[in-house]
């Protein structure tokens, strides 16, 4: 309000105000902002990044990611949304969907939980480094968990 030629001593006075009431919530469109996104179908690294785009401090925007409580259940929505309920059968499909849900914002840990993996898998699986010929590292994360280090020209090779 400033920016268009308000008193700073009135513009101050009156957002704390509007606290002194709470009807100026920092904690709660905070709340609003993860959980509206979420509910679209994007994961927390996404809403993390709509976050910072805000100037919201990173301590907070930490704070209110871990508060909203079903990432995973937003995961499997966003994924049957997009390819139904039965669940990929083969390599192809498990990569596509691995690519669409990294790009909605979800850690490649929670993709390989939802694609099936154990908990020590994954754990294991990111602790691995990321490999050259994967376009993404969630996508070098799944290959190294499925044993697939073929592309549709041939094997992947250590000279990369």
């Amino acid at each position: 309000m400033c920016d268009k030629g308000f008193d700073a001593a009135v513009v101050d006075e009156l957002i704390e105000r509007l606290r002194a009431e709470k009807l100026l919530d920092d904690r709660r469109y905070l709340e609003n902002f993860v959980s509206y996104h979420a509910a679209r179908g994007q994961g927390p690294n996404r809403v993390r990044a709509g976050l910072r785009k805000l100037g919201v401090a990173p301590a907070e925007s930490e704070a209110s990611l871990e508060a909203y409580p079903d990432w995973d259940g937003q995961l499997g929505r966003a994924r049957q949304k997009k390819f139904g309920t039965s669940l990929p059968t083969n390599y192809a499909d498990r990569q596509r969907q691995a690519q669409f849900l990294a790009y909605r914002g979800f850690s490649s840990a929670q993709i390989a939980r939802m694609q099936g993996c154990s908990e020590g898998a994954v754990e294991q699986r990111l602790a691995k480094p990321h490999y050259a010929g994967a376009r993404h590292a969630s996508t070098a994360a799944v290959r190294w968990e499925l044993g697939k280090w073929n592309s549709p020209i041939g094997p992947i090779s250590a000279a990369f």
